[in-house]
């Protein structure tokens, strides 16, 4: 038997079907762009197999952003975040520099108890169209 999801409005930070992914992040992190960082995950930190992880970072003067646009957030798309931000974290210079490291979800939908998750992890939730 599948679950069915329903949207729940009390999750809603914009309304739906009027905030594009482009324009929330736009908005959210003005005068910035956008840039993708790519590393290999020799050891399985965050699948538990080695694999080319690709991220898109959005960095201001004492922060990092992991940007994660997805159409669909459960518990497993955060947890996968989590470990992603760690790979990152001691991986690059970062760190180093003073820089802390925060992640953002875009997404038109999140599941109930994943954002629950995401308010636990200090993960910032941007609601979209998804487009």
């Amino acid at each position: 038997m599948s679950k069915k999801y329903v949207r729940n409005p009390s999750l809603l930070l914009q309304p739906m079907g009027t905030v594009s992914t482009k324009q929330i992040v736009s908005e959210t992190f003005p005068n910035c762009s956008v840039r993708e960082w790519n590393g290999k995950d020799d050891e399985g930190m965050v699948f538990g197999f080695a694999v080319e992880i690709s991220l898109k970072l959005i960095e201001l003067e004492q922060v990092v952003y992991l940007l994660d646009v997805s159409p669909y957030v459960d518990n497993a798309q955060v947890a996968a975040l989590l470990r992603m931000g760690k790979f990152y974290s001691t991986c690059s210079e970062m760190l180093n520099m003073g820089k802390k490291l925060c992640c953002v979800v875009v997404t038109p939908f999140i599941t109930p108890s994943a954002n629950k998750v995401c308010e636990s992890a200090n993960v910032k939730v941007l609601l979209s169209n998804g487009k």
